[in-house]
């Protein structure tokens, strides 16, 4: 391990792989950076969608950064239940086994992503447990009924918990009132700057599409309410809808999905690497997040990433209320209804030339760029380290 890295090495859990359909999320975000400083870890469940073994078991994302793929001598058990905690330890173990001859010597700092980890507290001595919590799990549709009681010791038991969004930390105050920091959402504000003052050409693929564009760029899920854009690319042919990112055609919404798709005005574009998201931005006239808000849906107390994305590359934003979004009134419009949807994009795209409108959403992108929040991050885990 590089001398100059603090000593606590990070042991960093989620359901997802690292950059799982190719997107840059909150935590890709965030263990990206911090292993400028750190040596990390990142561990899925066994029963986890994983890469393929590399190294023994380890891949190798980036400087100080590495997957952990789980053996397959210890495999996801559910019965009987002596032999699942025997495995499940024989699991912790041999991660860190792996952590330390990567050089990783000290006790670590374990970063929880999802509550499905919370047995992993009990499983290490550890220098500092990190819940970062970026979703409501516990109420999300389909996901298991545990989860509940695996999260209140996590937010019993962990040393800093981290929540994106400002109405879950009171949601969750009411469960454990203990202290909780707000850490919204980010932006690569680096990148989308580049792009900004490069003026990349854009691809052929979005340049044909006439204006104007509304722009959606991000996984296409049962979180994007598709009833009420498909209500709009009915009523307003003249505009073209363009979906840039991965689409998750569930059943839930594969008809509306293959409904979109046969209208002329709308554009799926596919999944983009990270690196080409900016020009994208780029070339979009209105950004939109039409995201379902009812309970149980994944955007309900969410920190859209897309939002922040759209401030950084200039564009005006037209947003479903979400709590976190109500709080840019002005340089975001909501709406709900379809006529409210119309009437905020027609405003929005006569606001598009507005340059200190433009340099106000600069202005908050550049203060919330991905390397200040994790600069943050960092800082506090190690005031807090050393007042243990």
């Amino acid at each position: 391990m590089n001398s100059n890295l603090p000593t606590h090495p990070i042991l960093s859990f989620d359901f997802n792989t690292f950059m799982e359909h190719g997107s840059m999320m909150s935590r890709e975000h965030v263990l990206l950076r911090l292993a400028k400083n750190y040596l990390i870890i990142h561990s899925t469940p066994p029963s986890g969608r994983e890469v393929a073994p590399k190294n023994g078991g380890l891949t190798k994302i980036a400087e100080n950064l590495y997957h952990y793929t789980n053996p397959r001598i210890l495999p996801k058990l559910y019965r009987p239940q002596f032999l699942v905690r025997l495995v499940d330890r024989l699991r912790s173990a041999h991660r860190r086994r792996v952590l330390t001859k990567l050089g990783g010597k000290s006790l670590p700092i374990l970063y929880i992503w999802h509550p499905e980890f919370a047995p992993e507290i009990d499983r290490y001595d550890c220098a500092l447990t990190v819940y970062h919590i970026y979703d409501d799990y516990p109420t999300l549709n389909g996901i298991h009924p545990d989860l509940e009681e695996k999260e209140l010791t996590l937010l019993k038991k962990a040393d800093l918990v981290f929540v994106i969004n400002k109405s879950l930390i009171d949601k969750k105050r009411k469960l454990v009132d203990r202290e909780y920091i707000h850490l919204p959402q980010a932006v690569d504000f680096e990148l989308f700057e580049l792009a900004r003052k490069n003026k990349t050409d854009p691809s052929t693929d979005i340049s044909r599409i006439k204006t104007p564009r509304l722009g959606y760029i991000g996984r296409i899920n049962e979180k994007v309410d598709l009833d009420l854009t498909l209500k709009l690319t009915l009523k307003r042919s003249d505009w073209n809808f363009v979906f840039v990112g991965p689409v998750n055609s569930t059943p839930s919404i594969s008809d509306l999905i293959s409904r979109l798709k046969e209208r002329p005005n709308v554009h799926f574009l596919g999944t983009k690497d990270f690196s080409q998201i900016a020009n994208y931005w780029n070339c979009i006239d209105v950004a939109i997040v039409p995201y379902r808000v009812e309970p149980g849906q994944w955007a309900h107390f969410g920190s859209p990433l897309k939002l922040r994305e759209a401030f950084a590359a200039g564009k005006p934003v037209v947003s479903t209320p979400l709590s976190d979004v109500q709080e840019f009134e002005g340089l975001a419009l909501t709406a709900s209804t379809v006529s409210e949807w119309e009437a905020s994009i027609e405003e929005s795209l006569a606001r598009r030339e507005d340059t200190a409108l433009k340099a106000k959403m600069l202005d908050l992108a550049r203060q919330n760029s991905w390397t200040a929040r994790t600069e943050m991050i960092s800082r506090i885990i190690q005031e807090r380290i050393g007042a243990l």
